[in-house]
């Protein structure tokens, strides 16, 4: 058998001790101790030298007159003043066995910031919603300088306790379905394309210092670029939170996508460029609805430039608040809280009927901006 530490001894010898007691209590023995009780007791005695004597209180634990006190205490008198001292039981009282409701809102808050594609999740973002859960649910303001009512290392143990594990984040950028046989070789085939007409685009050297190549071959084309990844710089990091035994997987297009108002030319002459009367015809014969100013893109005549009207578009803001002509704050939601469309944002058409806004049934971008400048919602 292997040698029990000081410490397991050290616990039996006390609770040896408290048994002998609590047997003497129960008959209505005396106080004073036998000379059995005299005698030195030996603990384990084939692997420790270890001897404890009920009259030594030079041994680190309590002697027999203490625990016979305390003995008597629990069993005969009141048991706040038996825990009113530390004894037999909790230290403190749990936070959560006070604020069960916490516990579950932080819990469901850490699952759900774990799974996000981003991981910028932290314990302190944990801690700081604990802290206004906290303050909400008493319903009592915080002192400036009052610290987090969960400390940040606490919130880390709460996390691991919930099942939670700090790792390494092996999850990065991969598009769902982009490895499927024809998706590859479509892939090939596009970039066969650019590779064989190389000599028809408005290129940049690679170099130290690089210079824009002009097209030798006719006609020359331009490279427009249009990103619609929900990917960007810097959300992947080395380690993040993790629930499960593996990252979360984020397919292309989960959240709202990267819109441009102006599309990215790849052309030395600046970011825009223009068709003329021929070439806009004949993209009027390949695209009609760009004529159309009743849809939800409003394009600019002879530009690549459009303007999305429509629900799901990108907005810089969750709220738009403003005091209306009586002095009171008003606050209108940019996005849908219930229905179809629920965390999608509503486009400038459907903020401008929650606002009781009249608009004209052919409406140009350059109308709309006129109309909504005009209103408290939109003053600066």
């Amino acid at each position: 058998m292997p040698k029990p530490s000081k410490r397991s001894l050290h616990s039996r010898n006390i609770q040896l001790a408290m048994k002998r007691l609590l047997d003497k209590d129960l008959q209505h023995e005396t106080e004073s101790s036998s000379e059995s009780d005299e005698e030195e007791m030996k603990i384990n005695e084939d692997s420790s030298d270890t001897l404890m004597k009920f009259k030594d209180k030079e041994i680190g634990a309590l002697s027999s007159r203490t625990c016979h006190k305390w003995v008597e205490i629990f069993i005969s008198e009141d048991l706040d003043s038996f825990c009113g001292d530390n004894r037999g039981g909790k230290r403190t009282t749990e936070f959560y066995d006070v604020y069960p409701e916490i516990e579950l809102a932080a819990k469901s808050y850490s699952i759900e910031r774990c799974a996000n594609k981003s991981a910028d999740f932290t314990a302190l973002d944990l801690a700081i919603f604990i802290d206004q859960n906290y303050y909400e649910l008493t319903n009592t303001t915080k002192d400036k300088n009052t610290n987090l009512i969960r400390s940040v290392p606490s919130c880390r143990l709460d996390l691991r306790r919930w099942g939670a594990r700090f790792d390494s984040n092996s999850k990065r950028s991969y598009f769902e379905g982009h490895e499927r046989v024809d998706v590859v070789c479509e892939r090939e085939n596009f970039v066969k394309y650019f590779l064989d007409h190389k000599d028809q685009y408005y290129t940049v050297s690679d170099d130290e210092n690089p210079l824009w190549k002009t097209p030798t071959q006719n006609p020359p084309s331009i490279l427009i670029f249009h990103d619609e990844s929900t990917f960007r710089s810097g959300e992947f990091s080395a380690q993040r939170w993790l629930f499960g035994y593996s990252a979360p997987f984020f397919s292309k297009g989960r959240g709202r996508s990267v819109m441009f108002s102006d599309y990215l030319v790849m052309h030395p002459s600046g970011p825009f460029f223009t068709l003329d009367n021929t070439e806009y015809d004949q993209a009027l014969k390949n695209y009609p609805e760009l004529a159309n100013i009743d849809d939800d893109v409003n394009y600019i005549e002879k530009s690549a430039t459009g303007y999305i009207n429509s629900i799901g578009t990108r907005c810089p803001t969750d709220t738009i608040e403003y005091v209306d002509q009586q002095g009171v704050t008003q606050a209108i939601d940019c996005y849908f809280k219930t229905g179809p469309n629920k965390g999608l944002s509503k486009g400038l058409i459907e903020i401008s009927k929650e606002l009781n806004i009249k608009l004209p049934p052919k409406l140009k971008l350059e109308q709309l901006r006129d109309i909504l400048s005009s209103h408290p919602a939109f003053n600066i």
